[in-house]
Protein backbone atom coordinates (compact mmCIF):
# COMPACT_ATOMS: atom_id res chain seq x y z
CA UNK A 1 0.00 0.00 0.00
CA UNK A 2 2.88 2.02 0.89
CA UNK A 3 4.41 2.11 -2.91
CA UNK A 4 1.15 2.64 -4.28
CA UNK A 5 0.74 5.96 -1.75
CA UNK A 6 3.52 7.49 -2.36
CA UNK A 7 2.94 6.70 -6.69
CA UNK A 8 -0.18 8.66 -6.44
CA UNK A 9 1.32 11.34 -3.65
CA UNK A 10 4.87 12.18 -5.66
CA UNK A 11 4.05 10.65 -9.47
CA UNK A 12 7.42 8.49 -9.54
CA UNK A 13 6.78 5.27 -10.75
CA UNK A 14 7.67 2.79 -8.12
CA UNK A 15 7.17 -1.19 -7.43
CA UNK A 16 4.08 -3.10 -6.11
CA UNK A 17 5.24 -6.47 -4.74
CA UNK A 18 1.97 -8.77 -4.27
CA UNK A 19 2.12 -10.54 -1.09
CA UNK A 20 -0.07 -13.91 -2.44
CA UNK A 21 2.48 -15.96 -1.93
CA UNK A 22 3.16 -14.80 1.55
CA UNK A 23 -0.87 -15.85 2.51
CA UNK A 24 -0.77 -19.01 1.02
CA UNK A 25 2.37 -20.01 3.11
CA UNK A 26 0.24 -18.14 5.96
CA UNK A 27 -3.00 -20.67 5.44
CA UNK A 28 -1.12 -23.80 5.02
CA UNK A 29 1.13 -22.99 8.49
CA UNK A 30 -2.30 -22.48 10.09
CA UNK A 31 -4.82 -24.81 11.80
CA UNK A 32 -7.17 -25.83 9.24
CA UNK A 33 -10.18 -26.25 11.41
CA UNK A 34 -9.80 -22.53 11.96
CA UNK A 35 -12.66 -21.14 9.56
CA UNK A 36 -12.21 -17.18 10.20
CA UNK A 37 -8.48 -17.53 9.60
CA UNK A 38 -9.27 -19.11 6.08
CA UNK A 39 -11.54 -16.39 5.61
CA UNK A 40 -9.36 -13.39 6.44
CA UNK A 41 -6.24 -14.63 4.21
CA UNK A 42 -8.83 -14.97 1.17
CA UNK A 43 -10.13 -11.57 2.01
CA UNK A 44 -6.01 -10.30 2.22
CA UNK A 45 -5.67 -12.59 -1.33
CA UNK A 46 -8.16 -10.62 -2.99
CA UNK A 47 -7.43 -7.13 -1.47
CA UNK A 48 -3.93 -8.17 -3.14
CA UNK A 49 -4.80 -9.21 -6.13
CA UNK A 50 -7.33 -5.57 -6.48
CA UNK A 51 -4.19 -3.71 -5.39
CA UNK A 52 -1.87 -5.64 -7.88
CA UNK A 53 -4.94 -4.50 -10.56
CA UNK A 54 -4.37 -0.83 -9.52
CA UNK A 55 -0.65 -0.76 -9.44
CA UNK A 56 -1.08 -1.85 -13.13
CA UNK A 57 -3.30 1.13 -14.16
CA UNK A 58 -1.26 3.33 -12.23
CA UNK A 59 1.66 1.58 -14.63
CA UNK A 60 3.73 0.52 -11.99
CA UNK A 61 5.86 -2.16 -11.68
CA UNK A 62 4.16 -5.46 -10.04
CA UNK A 63 6.72 -8.12 -8.76
CA UNK A 64 5.61 -11.30 -6.69
CA UNK A 65 7.31 -13.20 -3.91
CA UNK A 66 6.60 -16.70 -5.73
CA UNK A 67 7.94 -16.23 -9.00
CA UNK A 68 10.08 -12.65 -9.36
CA UNK A 69 13.67 -13.76 -8.17
CA UNK A 70 15.56 -10.87 -5.88
CA UNK A 71 18.54 -10.19 -7.91
CA UNK A 72 15.99 -8.74 -10.96
CA UNK A 73 16.32 -11.23 -13.32
CA UNK A 74 13.79 -12.95 -15.61
CA UNK A 75 10.75 -13.77 -13.69
CA UNK A 76 10.85 -17.44 -13.08
CA UNK A 77 8.04 -19.82 -14.35
CA UNK A 78 6.13 -21.00 -12.14
CA UNK A 79 6.18 -24.43 -13.74
CA UNK A 80 10.07 -24.94 -13.96
CA UNK A 81 10.51 -27.86 -11.44
CA UNK A 82 6.94 -29.82 -13.26
CA UNK A 83 8.63 -32.45 -15.80
CA UNK A 84 6.49 -32.46 -18.67
CA UNK A 85 4.24 -35.34 -19.30
CA UNK A 86 5.79 -38.04 -22.09
CA UNK A 87 3.22 -40.48 -23.55
CA UNK A 88 2.80 -43.78 -22.37
CA UNK A 89 4.31 -46.12 -25.06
Amino acid sequence: MAAIDHRLASGEHGTYTRSAALFEMASRAGPVDILLADLAINDLTLLDGALATLAQTIQMAVLDHDTTPLDGGPPASPWRDIEPLRPQV
